[in-house]
């Protein structure tokens, strides 16, 4: 294949930004957030803002007649580079209002390694200040909320996905309504409440359940906007001030925009705030989004982020919900490991010719029934997609699995002939476990037989109960 022609297939064949293939089959949260985590692997920077807006009024009933107004308003804009080595910059406004009195600052900020040690440089009130951060990681991670595609992923934090497409920055996006229990928004709250100088030190969210609506890029797989309002939790929260004082807060919400990826040029401090800085010891602003993951405590904090183990002989373990069971898959020839969690697993063949993708897990909280019944049903909207074709269930058995599957073909742009294929079969565990394929040619001349990319997805798969 010539250079030239591989340009042009990757033009048309990739996703935005990041030439991924996302699943063309019927998008879920899970299917999505998948897409995420695995497109995010390859961001290095990004570029976005972020606005909060907080007001209400506090009430002492108390001492009589006596009340006051809160009005904060933050607006901030963020670039963020993850690699080749981690650093960021902020430029942020707040202004607060209290007692018919007014108070705006701006502060920027940038922090950056220096010998072995990040250093953020923050200007505040002119004056200069610079501050060694400890265990500083990308504010990326934090605006992204990384954690969270996980667990959707994982099935372990509850999501739900909206009928219609947006659009955010002109482009498309998915909106995924999500539940957030109390270590999200304990974690959350403090990376704003961080700001605040403990703020939020005493408050305990671990009852609070609230939603938190996150827009995907379609065709980038990656985060787009976030939004969440806080208002009912702060009532909850901190209504009660005790010894007869009230807040009612009329609106809190927090809005994050993401704008662009891979975008950044590289981020240096200016030649006066290293002349200038003066060393400090806390800083207002310190590293606001850093510690995002810090927050989260029990003994399954990561959320399914880490590489799936592998055994003695190489093969991948992942484990169904429970833990009671679990899928031994080794990698057939040409297979590469992509990214993968405790309970599940992403391979791919990726050849001049073709890319072809697998993905394992089990299909917990479901029956073989409502499995079949959720894989026969295609609704294709999309286009980019003609002469589709889908095909009904059918079985085929590999080392004694009887193994179920419907595959879907489509032309994509009119000349890329895809398959997406899903494969599952019965387990002693009592869920299903299931396979989703997916083929993508380069080549014209590249074509897939659905069987036997069944055949091969199962072809090292050994299902068995945990020992």
């Amino acid at each position: 294949m010539t250079k030239d022609k591989k340009v042009v297939i990757l033009a048309v064949a990739a996703t935005a930004i990041f030439g991924l293939m996302a699943g063309c089959g019927k998008p879920t949260p899970v299917s999505i957030s998948k897409d995420v985590v695995k497109a995010m692997e390859k961001v290095k920077s990004v570029d976005g803002s972020m606005e909060l807006v907080l007001n209400g009024q506090m009430v002492d009933v108390v001492e009589a007649g006596f009340s006051m107004d809160l009005d904060v308003e933050m607006n901030m804009d963020f670039q963020s580079i993850v690699t080749p080595e981690t650093a960021s910059y902020l430029n942020m406004n707040m202004n607060f209002s209290a007692l018919s009195m007014d108070y705006s600052t701006d502060m920027e900020a940038y922090t950056v390694k220096e010998d072995g040690d990040y250093i953020t440089y923050t200007l505040a009130e002119d004056t200069w200040t610079k501050q060694v951060i400890e265990d500083f990681s990308s504010d990326m991670d934090s605006m992204v909320q990384m954690d969270t595609y996980s667990a959707i992923a994982d099935g372990k934090l509850k999501a739900t996905l909206d009928d219609s497409l947006y659009k955010v920055n002109k482009k498309d996006a998915y909106l995924l309504h999500v539940t957030m229990d109390g270590d999200y928004w304990n974690d959350l709250l403090s990376s704003v409440g961080g700001m605040f100088d403990g703020l939020m030190d005493d408050m305990d969210f671990s009852d609070v359940e609230a939603e938190f609506d996150i827009y995907i890029y379609k065709d980038a797989n990656v985060p787009a906007k976030l939004e969440v309002d806080l208002k009912d939790m702060a009532n909850t929260l901190v209504g009660d001030l005790g010894d007869g004082g009230s807040f009612d807060v009329d609106e809190y919400t927090i809005t994050i925009m993401l704008n662009s990826y891979n975008t950044v040029d590289p981020i240096k401090v200016p030649d006066v705030a290293l002349r200038d800085a003066v060393d400090s010891d806390s800083s207002s602003i310190g590293n606001l989004f850093g510690d995002l993951e810090d927050g989260i405590d029990d003994e399954d904090d990561d959320y399914g982020s880490s590489e799936a183990p592998q055994n003695e002989n190489g093969d991948y373990i992942i484990k169904n919900y429970d833990e009671d069971f679990q899928a031994l898959i080794g990698l057939p020839e040409n297979y590469e490991h992509s990214f993968s969690s405790d309970s599940y697993l992403y391979i791919e063949d990726d050849s001049d010719d073709y890319n072809i993708e697998l993905g394992y897990e089990f299909n917990d909280f479901s029956t073989m029934e409502e499995t079949a019944e959720y894989y026969s049903d295609y609704s294709y909207t999309n286009e980019d997609y003609s002469d589709i074709k889908s095909t009904p269930e059918t079985t085929v058995t590999v080392n004694g699995m009887e193994i179920h599957y419907t595959a879907i073909e489509y032309l994509y742009m009119d000349e890329h002939k895809c398959v997406d294929a899903y494969a599952w079969t019965d387990t002693a565990a009592g869920v299903p476990f299931v396979v989703e394929i997916e083929f993508f040619p380069y080549e014209d001349s590249a074509t897939a037989n659905t069987e036997e990319l069944v055949k091969l997805a199962y072809s090292k798969v050994v299902l068995e109960p945990v020992k």
